[in-house]
């Protein structure tokens, strides 16, 4: 199976937007943000996760749920 353009391994997109990899996971089991995962492997868009972002205002995100600086 091929990667859709414009997809962005979990991973990534934590660490870009400051969150947690099991943040995003919990996300997308509650359906506040739309992934897919290909073998093993966790994806979402850049544009799913700043429409999550912008949705859920990040400023309210759990620490718990952030990357710690």
């Amino acid at each position: 199976m091929r990667i859709p353009p414009g997809s962005i391994e979990l991973h990534e997109a934590a660490q870009k937007y400051g969150l947690t990899w099991g943040g995003l996971r919990k996300a997308i089991d509650r359906k506040r943000l739309r992934g897919f995962k290909i073998g093993l492997t966790w994806f979402t868009t850049t544009k799913e996760v700043k429409r999550y972002l912008e949705k859920r205002n990040a400023d309210k995100i759990p620490l718990k749920y952030r990357k710690k600086a």
